[in-house]
């Protein structure tokens, strides 16, 4: 008798990042060599046996009207 081998669906996993949150939180905690991180990477050591990556889609928006932010953003761009 033949051995079959049992496939398991992979859960499909979307990252979605708040890169504006991200990058100065990160900022704040005292991280700052952490400014390269690599966001890919990241979410895949997060991810459990039965997952898989799909996609890691990385949101920002440009600082408008707040004159302390923008002063702290100008790294950014």
């Amino acid at each position: 008798m033949s051995e079959t081998s049992v496939l398991v669906k992979k859960e499909r996993v979307i990252v979605y990042i708040d890169g504006f949150n991200l990058y100065f939180g990160m900022l704040e905690a005292g991280f700052d060599y952490c400014k390269w991180l690599d966001v890919i990477q990241l979410s895949k050591n997060l991810l459990q046996p039965n997952q898989e990556l799909v996609e890691v889609k990385y949101f920002t928006s440009r600082v408008s009207n707040n004159p302390e932010k923008q002063k702290k953003a100008k790294h950014i761009y």
